[in-house]
């Protein structure tokens, strides 16, 4: 009989992988939590906590060595972290937590994570793919310029915060929310966007 043999160019002894395509980012802002990713931009403020989990797989068909991962915050620090030994297609998944400081400047700063950064895996196909980076764009709120107005009962009053201006560039819209009396002997609130 005849027998043929498929080789996989991409079939490897061991490989292991910084896996930023499943890295979870969730912003808390004040209790609101917020899951950054790729699409909605990673964009932060003073005061914002950051709950990251970052992932390292093995895609050779060998087991690793125990190693480290290196995780460097956007402030500065690093931590190094125990990756046990992954066989193939083996994840081990790493929770960090950064508090953006409240004297942040606007700026970009990066977030990242390496594999084996002492190289004891001397076996790994690919060490190009051991090291990971994401972007945090760190902004501020916008600065409220608002014209106070009063006026008389049941006579129209002009809101102005046209001055209103963010300092990091984002555009700027102004939701007013007005107190009135809607006839029921309570107050209503109205919102007015502009």
């Amino acid at each position: 009989g005849i027998a043929s043999i498929t080789l996989d160019e991409d079939v490897v002894a061991l490989d292991l992988v910084a896996a930023i395509e499943r890295t979870n980012i969730a912003r808390n802002r004040s209790g609101v939590i917020t899951n950054l990713n790729a699409i909605s931009g990673y964009s932060v403020l003073p005061g914002d906590i950051l709950d990251v989990e970052v992932s390292v797989y093995n895609r050779g068909i060998t087991t690793s060595t125990s190693t480290q991962v290196r995780i460097n915050l956007p402030g500065g620090n690093s931590s190094d972290y125990t990756l046990n030994p992954l066989f193939l297609y083996q994840e081990q998944t790493f929770a960090v937590q950064w508090i953006v400081p409240m004297d942040s400047l606007i700026s970009n700063r990066s977030f990242s994570w390496e594999v084996d950064p002492n190289g004891i895996n001397s076996a790994d196909a690919d060490t190009g793919n051991n090291f990971a980076m994401i972007n945090i764009f760190i902004g501020t709120l916008p600065t409220i310029v608002f014209n106070q107005t009063s006026g008389q009962t049941l006579q129209p009053i002009m809101l102005d915060a046209h001055d209103t201006f963010d300092e990091d560039g984002g555009e700027v819209s102004c939701i007013f929310t007005i107190e009135y009396d809607d006839g029921s002997r309570s107050r209503a609130k109205q919102k007015v966007i502009s």
